[in-house]
């Protein structure tokens, strides 16, 4: 998802492309982090490259500084629904059109051993905020 402050002209959008994106300045993760790998890898695949106006290694700043204009971001909603409410919904939503960027969870126990009633209910609730997040996007 495209993260966009409320008044950028993609706000209104129902979809955008990455070759759009790659017209506006990015605020981006950290290079170390997965998820900047995956988003590289997009615009790469796709022959485009974008202008990154800063790197930050917090998705709160991040978010902040897409609500406050200084670029846009590419964010998985499960991060923006987590600080949306806090900003006055100052932030919009914009699926990417032509393009998946997938983005993996993994829950990780000892091997041999089974997991706690404590584990097994925080996995149930882990999948089910997960399948939320996506539906609400």
């Amino acid at each position: 998802m495209a993260a966009v402050p409320a008044g950028h002209p993609l706000a209104g959008t129902k979809s955008v492309t990455l070759r759009r994106l790659a017209r506006e300045p990015f605020v981006e993760t950290d290079p170390t982090w997965t998820t900047r790998h995956r988003t590289d890898r997009a615009f790469a695949a796709a022959g485009l490259t974008r202008r990154i106006a800063c790197e930050v290694a917090d998705w709160r700043l991040l978010l902040d500084l897409v609500r406050a204009g200084l670029g846009i971001a590419l964010a998985p909603p499960s991060q923006v629904g987590a600080t949306d409410e806090e900003s006055g919904q100052k932030l919009r939503l914009v699926p990417l059109a032509g393009a998946e960027i997938e983005r993996e969870l993994a829950l990780v126990l000892p091997a041999g051993l089974a997991a706690s009633p404590a584990a097994r209910r925080i996995a149930s609730y882990l999948c089910a905020r997960t399948r939320e997040s996506v539906a609400e996007a």
